[in-house]
């Protein structure tokens, strides 16, 4: 048994050296390609939904009798998001964001959000944008990126009893008011649905970004079919998914499984996935 234990031990380090390995060589072709100055990447909410890769589930190992009474046992083990070999479109986007991280962490890209993304997410569950758990995995690490117009908190703090920052519900109502030439350009291109995409866009447009990085499928439909279109072939700014911008910098893709172990502090279940390839904390309460 003591062994087995380090066996399994030398194999989940040697899978971990593996997977730095496998980033660091992810960005090569990029590293050579890039200009020196980082390039900008305005990150939609929806991206760091997919960052945590791996959540913390519970095994149950049935019940025991512990003195006069009878409990249920069991261990939370890091468990995948993906079944391994997934095929979906997302996996295939997912696989990309190790190496869009990498490109930051290394000083040949930038990542933001900004003033609006940060309120679009209030009223939704924490654990929709970020990992709550002990054992989770997010392929952007823990903490928030910063700000490119400023973080709404700041005008609540320093506001006390006149607050500028919007309640979620009033977002597009604020937007509405607004006589920004290109945002309104934008919004008579896009449709009045799509308000606040045509307002991430403007943002990451109008700070010099090299693209709005989002997965929301409608929107980059909706990009492509207006292509043609005087504001958007005007944009310096793309709007791209993860895979684009991998592809447009020769990023390689690095397949999930590659994480199972990374940074790992107890058990990894590698041979389950979660029902339906979707995260389970998004349901817990904020």
């Amino acid at each position: 048994m003591r062994l087995d234990r380090q066996i399994k031990r030398i194999a989940a380090t040697y899978r971990e050296w593996a997977s730095r390995r496998a980033i660091r060589n992810s960005t090569a072709i990029a590293e050579r390609t890039l200009p020196a100055d980082p390039i900008g990447i305005l990150v939609d909410s929806n991206v760091h939904h997919h960052t945590v890769t791996h959540e913390t589930g519970w095994i149950s190992t049935g019940e025991k009798r512990f003195g006069p009474t009878i409990r249920a046992t069991g261990y939370a083990p890091r468990v995948p998001v993906f079944r391994q070999g997934s095929k979906s479109s997302t996996y295939e986007n997912v696989c990309y964001l190790a190496a869009i991280a990498q490109l930051d962490k290394i000083g040949r890209a930038k990542l933001w959000t900004s003033h609006h993304l940060l309120l679009e997410r209030d009223g939704h569950p924490r654990a929709r944008f970020t990992d709550v758990g002990w054992f989770d995995f997010n392929l952007f690490g823990r903490g928030e990126l910063p700000s490119i117009d400023g973080d709404p908190s700041d005008e609540i703090l320093m506001t006390a009893f006149n607050p500028k920052a919007p309640a979620p519900d009033d977002i597009k109502t604020v937007l509405s008011h607004s006589t920004d030439k290109l945002y309104l350009e934008l919004v008579r291109v896009m449709g009045q649905k799509n308000s606040q995409d045509a307002w991430h866009i403007r943002t990451a447009e109008v700070n010099g970004l090299y693209c709005f990085l989002t997965m929301e499928a409608s929107l980059l439909r909706i990009i492509n079919a207006q292509r043609e279109r005087a504001v958007i072939k005007g944009l310096t700014t793309r709007v791209m998914s993860p895979k684009m911008l991998g592809e447009a910098l020769g990023l390689r893709p690095i397949e999930l499984k590659h994480f199972d172990h990374q940074d790992s502090s107890w058990f990894v279940r590698p041979d389950l996935h979660w029902g339906g390839e979707k995260r389970p904390s998004t349901r817990r309460n904020k």
